[in-house]
């Protein structure tokens, strides 16, 4: 079922379902729509006795060049990927409605590891998963620190566990005087600031001022934006976004004027706060390769106990084979 928008009592029920569902992931949240203002949002709903069981949150952008709308639904669904039959229903309802709405795909990634066994099922009813890093919506590899699957007890403890290179550079930034400080929406302006230092200095492209003003809002009560302070001065930063069990290190940034080690601490720190929070995972977000040359692999598994993950990939319906194919080479080239 779609939800009709202007029913702001089911979408509110909705809303609830999908923030305390145990498989919803961050971006098939209400707010992640706001955070993404430049597509349109479309949720549909399953309902059983009057009670919704299932959800798959889905956006939609025209693609001039393409003369067609690509419909994502980034980390659906909102229910057990087992429960094929419900996942299927949701599918097919989307689908439909995307078909008729000029769309010329529907893509799904939902937020689990590779499944070979589920992977066959899906098989079996037509649905196949795709894992072509070329033509992705978002890496198929992340990684993540699982605190229960290490089972450690303490903070201390986690540092412990790290390199002994990097516990030393985590434990040589506190003697050199580098604290955290953690701040509030005021602070986005400092942030922006060392992220564009950053981007510039790696000549980077990077998102524009007001999409960090709209992710620190559509997700106020679960953001912790942090600095790393060197004699009064935030040389490094962090923006962190929990989620049910998740805590996403989203975005980082370093001024690279001191080598004091701070993208290190505020990392632990970090680390120290998901923890110490209940939290079960530290996200540091995708990798495109696990190649030793490859400075971001290098540097995230640092902290997450190179725990990467193989996300079961795309499900790619095609709505639109010849666009379709045409929106695939596009994103391989």
């Amino acid at each position: 079922m779609l939800l009709n928008l202007e029913d702001t009592e089911k979408a509110q029920e909705l809303r609830q379902f999908i923030a305390d569902s145990p498989h919803s992931a961050l971006t098939q949240t209400f707010g992640w729509a706001k955070v993404k203002n430049n597509w349109q949002p479309h949720y549909f709903y399953l309902e059983e006795a009057g009670k919704i069981t299932a959800a798959l949150s889905v956006l939609s952008i025209y693609d001039k060049t393409i003369d067609g709308r690509f419909f994502y639904a980034p980390r659906g669904p909102v229910c057990a990927l087992e429960d094929i039959e419900r996942v299927a229903e949701l599918l097919e309802e989307a689908s439909a409605y995307a078909r008729a709405h000029g769309g010329f795909l529907l893509r799904v990634d939902p937020e689990i590891g590779e499944n070979s066994e589920l992977e066959e099922l899906y098989s079996q009813r037509g649905y196949y998963f795709q894992k072509d890093h070329g033509a992705t919506s978002q890496p198929l590899q992340s990684l993540v620190l699982d605190f229960t699957e290490h089972g450690y007890q303490d903070a201390e403890e986690i540092l412990n566990s790290l390199s002994k290179s990097t516990r030393k550079t985590v434990r040589r930034s506190y003697r050199l005087g580098i604290s955290n400080h953690v701040g509030s929406r005021a602070d986005l302006p400092e942030f922006y600031r060392i992220l564009e230092v950053m981007n510039k200095y790696h000549g980077i492209t990077y998102r524009p001022y007001d999409y960090f003003e709209r992710l620190y809002d559509a997700f106020s009560d679960n953001v912790r934006l942090s600095f790393s302070m060197y004699e009064g001065e935030a040389i490094a930063t962090s923006l962190l976004v929990m989620h049910g069990n998740r805590a996403f290190a989203m975005y980082g940034a370093d001024t690279h004027e001191y080598n004091l080690g701070q993208s290190y601490q505020i990392n632990f720190e970090e680390i120290k706060f998901a923890f110490e929070n209940g939290y079960r995972y530290y996200d540091m977000g995708g990798i495109f390769s696990t190649d030793e040359t490859d400075g971001l692999y290098l540097f995230k598994r640092k902290f997450t106990a190179d725990g990467v993950v193989n996300w079961i990939g795309n499900l790619d319906i095609p709505l639109d084979v010849a666009k379709y194919e045409q929106f695939t080479q596009r994103k391989k080239a």
